[in-house]
């Protein structure tokens, strides 16, 4: 169980981390360039590390529309 624990804990620190970089490389989130960067899980993966960023003020998510 703690071995379990401690994987999930690593993968969420590894995605934290991959999304950190790509909002510093291009200071926003689309679901083309997370497939872009060949991220593990693609954009669905990264939408509930999103949320939460967003809940705690972290990011502010939005919709660009034309």
């Amino acid at each position: 169980m703690v071995k379990s624990a401690d994987a999930a804990v690593g993968r969420a620190h590894q995605d934290l981390a991959q999304l950190e970089g790509l909002l510093d490389r291009y200071g926003l989130s689309a679901s083309d360039l997370v497939d872009k960067e060949g991220l593990a899980g693609g954009f669905s993966g990264f939408s509930p590390l999103l949320k939460a960023m967003d809940g705690m003020g972290t990011i502010i998510r939005g919709l660009f529309v034309d």
